[in-house]
């Protein structure tokens, strides 16, 4: 069958060749149609925005490519931007929606900085260019199937379409992935000014720690910014810090990654092969060599246990973890 969108694969019960069509050919006209509710309020981006997309696109493919999948290219017309008064909170701030194959960004005015938002654009494309599986899930009301998401990345969906599972390290991968995308802009025109103000910042208050205990000097920090510049014992009070997200999740990624290595040491030459080794499953919904990479060193099951642990707290999935 040809190939209309990013929709991977359809999953379900005695599923025809032409209700594949017909999801395929739904998948085409969601992806060129973008016409559903809650888009009133989406407003018309700007030339640098337009040409941050380019930019994810660009670096995005370099990704796909690297594993051997085709250049794909997300529209603008299918990342919608919205404002902050024009924001429903039944929304979150940043998502990419499946189904919609669209992604939606709230442009907050308490983060104005344009590397903030490239941020935002670069991660939920990353989800949008990872693989996709959908599935037919069957409603015992009125006997009818209902399109849901199956894989997205990492991400298995149980067959009620009620629960996900391995979203956190998905969620690790993907952020990993973008924080080193934007480590990589500081030469950007579009950024050259913020980068150099954080640097600036950082470099004069580096011991400073801020009401939620980041410190300056943090590498997981992307952007830093006086928003008052009174200063008590010769420092400045309020600055606006932004971070890379999902801290918790990445860490226990790392955990996972340096525990590999040294139980299999002699295997890889460094961390950075079993990182690959993640990434590729994100892209490529293969995610074989990864299970089995867990199972054969922790034990089997030990995958899905990581993975069953997303519904419980992130400290008992990181105790878990760290018990490997």
């Amino acid at each position: 069958m040809e190939k209309f969108s990013l929709f991977e694969k359809l999953v379900g019960k005695d599923i025809s060749d032409e209700q594949k069509e017909g999801v395929l050919r739904h998948g085409e006209n969601t992806f060129n149609d973008q016409n559903f509710k809650g888009l009133e309020n989406e407003r018309e981006k700007t030339a640098e925005e337009l040409e941050m997309i380019n930019i994810a696109n660009q670096e995005t493919n370099k990704i796909r490519q690297k594993y051997g999948l085709t250049e794909f290219d997300v529209p603008a017309k299918n990342i919608h931007i919205t404002d902050e008064q024009d924001w429903t909170r039944d929304y979150p701030l940043a998502s990419y929606a499946p189904i919609f194959q669209a992604i939606s960004i709230v442009d907050m005015k308490e983060t104005p900085e344009k590397i903030w938002l490239m941020r935002k654009i670069f991660h939920e494309m990353l989800h949008f260019k990872s693989y996709n599986a959908f599935q037919l899930v069957d409603s015992h009301e009125d006997n009818t199937s209902e399109l849901k998401p199956y894989r997205c990345g990492l991400v298995i969906h149980t067959r009620d379409g009620e629960d996900m599972l391995l979203n956190n390290i998905n969620e690790a991968v993907i952020e990993e992935i973008t924080k080193r995308f934007i480590k990589g802009l500081s030469n950007n025109p579009i950024f050259s000014e913020e980068i150099k103000q954080t640097k600036e910042v950082v470099e004069k208050n580096t011991n400073l720690v801020t009401a939620d205990n980041k410190k300056l000097n943090d590498n997981d920090i992307i952007s830093a910014r006086i928003v008052d510049d009174s200063e008590i014992d010769g420092r400045t009070t309020k600055i606006s810090i932004l971070s890379f997200t999902y801290k918790t999740q990445r860490e226990n990624l790392n955990t996972i990654i340096t525990k590999l290595f040294n139980r299999n040491f002699g295997d890889f030459e460094n961390k950075e092969q079993i990182f690959d080794i993640f990434e590729k499953a994100v892209m490529t919904g293969n995610i074989l060599p990864v299970g089995r990479l867990i199972d054969n060193t922790f034990g089997k099951g030990t995958l899905r246990k990581i993975g069953e642990l997303d519904n419980c707290s992130d400290e008992e999935q990181k105790t878990f973890i760290d018990s490997l």
